[in-house]
């Protein structure tokens, strides 16, 4: 049903793009548009190398690719926020049925009782079933992709005895209903089904494809991705380009785009370029220059528009506590004021990010009180703080680093600390790790005296963020911080529905943060989206992630 291309094909594709490139230099804003105006062309960073979400997770385009064919049982309704979502920061309570029709929660049971919508239907007409939702749960775990078991354990308590893993929490009730079994109800039982993971598969195809062998058609469902969202895959070369079409069955709300192309275009200029000249209507990652350089130019000069909306993540520097020094919380208070956020912010990002102001990020809803601001940067007092902790004359300390992440910016930023630090005595190190591979290792394993890194939720809720990495039991909390109140707290806003009460818990988690130092935060990030200025309808999800079956080209 799904055409793959193979060697001849992916070569096709790479002379399209070459030839694609070549046709920038003279080429204009306007003579250069594309001629089917119903079309959608992606520019990205990168490629990917399967279709099959549920094994391997292969970063930011695969990612993209996911949400954009859609298909889950919940996504994201930012439609009555500002902006659409960009003015304002969804969370857990934005969201909406999307396969489901409704969900119902059966406090006795401890259950979700959820109800498939009736027209639903994949490209070839097959309807969603219990038994496809059921199939797609209980493949994710058998197959134990990390972030799969990370979601459904760590954020939610799906399933029926804790700390088992292998049990499938879906239980089939009719065709058309599933029992989704949780050993405690939260606030992010349904939220986290908006993962693009979690997209349910058409069983009755996949099974087709299993053997002896290979009884989760892996083999299969590498290069085939049988769904019910808004697009299906008409074509795609392995790290190249993915080619979407829609579903002639998709029941719900889209614009006009008749065709989606995903491109691995690695080299960020010729991006913006190509972007320019009107061959993409989207260009991913550009350099922060470029972004300062379209916004100067204007849309009226370019036909380009650069979005900026509200995100979750954060650039962050972490401490391992399994050093003796860095273990002790004076030491940690010390780091903290000598780090010059602003001064980052402006070096690393040239000022298109906010430095860092409170414990918990900007971009959530909660009272922010002087308790939970950081302190501005500050010599005096952080020898004062490095003293009493015993180390008057400061210390040699270390820090790994890479362009991979948080990206390129992080040569810079590196530099900065170095210097900030030095003004305290502290004699900072650098070792700069290029692989991006074995950069998480040493962050997996811990193998770190401190590292620059990113925090990016997948999920745009505060709990969500709050438990990413500092929890104790966080499988990500690799440098080592325990606060049994920080637990506590982060664990009571896991149950705790959107409202004030959470919001209170949120503030004193803040405080808790800029009084306890469980990492350096450096910078409140947001989304930079450089896209041609002729579309309407667009999205803005707490993930960051753009859909182009929402938009209506209107140029």
């Amino acid at each position: 049903m799904r055409r793959v291309f193979g060697k001849a094909a992916t070569a096709l594709v790479m002379v399209a793009l070459v030839a694609l490139a070549v046709t920038v230099a003279g080429a204009s804003a306007a003579s250069g548009r594309q001629a089917d105006k119903t079309s959608f062309v992606f520019g990205a960073e990168g490629g990917f190398t399967t279709l099959d979400w549920s094994q391997v997770y292969q970063g930011s385009p695969m990612r993209s690719a996911g949400f954009e064919l859609g298909g889950t049982l919940f996504a994201w309704d930012t439609s009555k926020l500002r902006g659409a979502g960009c003015n304002q920061f969804g969370g857990a309570a934005d969201i909406k049925p999307e396969l489901a029709e409704s969900a119902t929660y059966d406090e006795a049971g401890k259950a979700w009782i959820i109800k498939l919508r009736p027209n639903a239907k994949g490209p070839n007409g097959n309807a969603v079933t219990a038994d496809d939702v059921k199939y797609t749960f209980d493949r994710l775990i058998a197959n134990r992709q990390s972030v799969v078991n990370f979601l459904v354990n760590s954020v939610a308590y799906y399933g029926t005895t804790i700390g088992d893993v292998s049990t499938n929490p879906f239980e089939v009730v009719n065709p058309t209903t599933v029992k989704l079994h949780v050993k405690a109800k939260t606030a992010l039982d349904l939220t986290i089904l908006t993962w693009m993971q979690f997209r349910i598969l058409d069983s009755k195809e996949a099974k087709s494809h299993a053997t002896d062998t290979d009884p989760w058609s892996n083999a299969w469902l590498k290069n085939n991705s049988p769904g019910y969202g808004p697009w299906q895959v008409s074509g795609w070369a392995p790290r190249s380009a993915l080619f979407l079409t829609p579903n002639k069955n998709y029941w719900g709300p889209r614009g006009n785009i008749k065709k989606e192309i995903i491109k691995a275009i690695p080299d960020a200029s010729t991006r913006r370029q190509l972007l320019e000249a009107g061959q993409l209507d989207f260009a991913s990652r550009l350099t922060y220059s470029d972004y300062i350089a379209l916004t100067q130019k204007g849309t009226k000069s370019t036909g380009v528009k650069v979005q900026r909306c509200f995100a979750a993540d954060r650039t962050t520097w972490l401490l391992n506590f399994k050093d003796p020094i860095l273990a002790k919380q004076k030491v940690r208070q010390a780091i903290s004021l000598a780090v010059d956020r602003g001064e980052l912010a402006k070096g690393g990002y040239l000022g298109q990010f906010p430095k860092a102001n409170w414990g918990v990020g900007a971009a959530y809803t909660y009272k922010k009180t002087p308790a939970g601001t950081f302190p501005a940067p500050d010599a005096t007092k952080a020898k004062a703080l490095l003293t009493e902790a015993g180390y008057p004359s400061g210390f040699d300390l270390n820090m790994i680093y890479s362009p991979a992440r948080p990206g390129p910016e992080a040569d810079q930023i590196a530099v900065l600390l170095q210097k900030q630090l030095k003004a305290i005595g502290i004699n900072l190190t650098l070792t700069r790790i290029a692989s991006s591979s074995d950069f998480q290792v040493a962050f997996t394993a811990g193998k770190y005296q401190s590292m620059l890194y990113l925090e990016p939720p997948a999920v745009g809720d505060v709990f969500y963020s709050l438990n990413l990495y500092n929890t104790t039991a966080s499988f990500q909390n690799t440098f080592g911080y325990n606060n049994p109140e920080y637990d506590r707290l982060v664990g009571e806003i896991r149950v705790t529905p959107a409202g004030p009460a959470r919001e209170r818990r949120v503030t004193k988690v803040a405080e808790i943060i800029v009084d306890t130092v469980p990492v350096i935060y450096i910078t409140d990030n947001i989304f930079l989206h450089a896209v041609r200025d002729r579309f309407s309808g667009w999205t803005h999800a707490p993930n960051g992630e753009i859909y182009a079956y929402t938009l209506t080209a209107t140029k």
